[in-house]
């Protein structure tokens, strides 16, 4: 590493920063001012990155942001405007939020970095990874804010990092950063994942992504997602996300499955079986929207509309709930079967309450479209208040 960074230094002085500031505003002048000098090194032997319009941009912001709240000053030139390259302000800002009194943020800056130098499709994925949460995330106001403030952006360039560490038998290494990320960030992703670019982790708290997880491009996660193991097999045990897929929110996918591309994993769901490409699938255990035998099949890339609800044209706003081909489970239409003579038989009045619980459970599925399979199996497949009674306590 010392020969690495003495090699940039020599005959290379620091590219003077065109952001004219006061000295006095950094707390670590030494520190920042090396890596600096790094970055500049760095850009001057990479003549292809000498234009980055994306890094341009986040320094455009982050002046804003200063003049807007000036005290925000000294933390803003230590984390964005003393740099001169996307690759040094990130290296430094990772290095310092994982850092310990035992753990220099200067030496974890340093590891980052050398990383980040010597691999082209980390520095791509970096960019990629910015450009779909500002495209995707309607909470996100600038770059600048992802690079300071996103932990889910954090964590996965931090596992980025240690990824390529352990590929190099660097085992250690790799297992402290994340160690530490799941510390600092609450997001716990094993350095032997693959992961895509174009990936957003939206809040992020609570992730958990396994030794072995593969997860494709463009992949959108929500927090408190599980990628793990069912706890019995060894080897190449975790779960396998194509491109394209959204997963929702507490959402637990356990195995060696596969979530083909962009399929779809519905808020809450636990899934334990493969998901085929372009299919939803919610509930607990997951099944697919319209069972097996005739799949519900999206038409659009969930992750990158972000959109959780169920698309009315595919009939699930707004359903008619006689459409038995949205029932998972085909017991339900011997109940309905059994239910109807019984309703016809009976010559009271139609029950005023049964048709005002179905008129509660449709109005509930409109406004919360996630649990419409639940509804459907408990309330709306039925044609009396007897059967639904029964199946639901059965």
């Amino acid at each position: 590493m010392a020969a690495c960074i003495e090699q940039l230094r020599s005959g290379m002085a620091a590219k003077p920063l065109s952001f004219n500031l006061d000295q006095t505003l950094f707390a670590d002048p030494s520190t920042i001012y090396k890596f600096v000098e790094l970055s500049t090194a760095f850009r001057r032997v990479n003549s292809e990155e000498l234009r980055d319009e994306l890094w341009l941009k986040m320094r455009e912001e982050a002046r804003k942001d200063v003049e807007q709240e000036p005290v925000l000053g000294s933390y803003y030139i230590s984390a964005i405007l003393a740099h001169d390259s996307l690759e040094s302000a990130l290296a430094t800002h990772l290095g310092y939020r994982l850092a310990t009194p035992s753990l220099p943020g200067s030496n974890l800056a340093e590891v980052f970095l050398a990383v980040l130098q010597e691999d082209r499709a980390v520095r791509a994925a970096i960019r990629e990874d910015l450009r779909a949460i500002k495209e995707r995330d309607p909470a996100c106001v600038s770059y600048v804010q992802i690079m300071l403030n996103f932990k889910g952006f954090l964590a996965i360039q931090a596992q980025r990092v240690a990824h390529r560490l352990w590929l190099r038998g660097r085992v250690p290494l790799a297992l402290v950063i994340q160690n530490r990320v799941s510390e600092v960030f609450a997001v716990d992703i094993h350095p032997g994942a693959r992961i895509g670019k174009g990936v957003l982790l939206d809040h992020a708290t609570g992730t958990v992504i396994g030794e072995t997880a593969v997860i494709g491009d463009n992949v959108s996660i929500l927090h408190n997602v599980t990628l793990g193991g069912t706890g019995k097999a060894t080897g190449d045990r975790h779960p396998k996300i194509g491109d394209g897929v959204l997963v929702g929110a507490g959402t637990h996918v356990l195995g060696n499955v596969k979530i083909g591309a962009g399929a779809k994993i519905g808020a809450g769901s636990v899934v334990l079986k493969e998901v085929p490409e372009k299919m939803t699938a919610v509930g607990n255990p997951a099944r697919l929207l319209g069972g097996r035998e005739n799949p519900i099949k999206l038409n659009i890339i969930p992750s990158l509309t972000m959109d959780h609800t169920y698309d009315s044209r595919s009939g699930m706003v707004g359903f008619n709930v006689d459409s038995m081909s949205l029932f998972a489970d085909p017991t339900i239409y011997n109940l309905v079967g059994y239910s109807r003579p019984f309703s016809h038989s009976n010559n009271e009045e139609m029950d005023e309450l049964w048709l005002k619980m179905r008129e509660e459970a449709s109005k509930d599925v409109e406004q919360e479209p996630v649990v419409a399979s639940y509804y459907i199996a408990a309330i709306l497949a039925h044609d009396s208040f007897e059967s639904t009674l029964a199946t639901h306590l059965g």
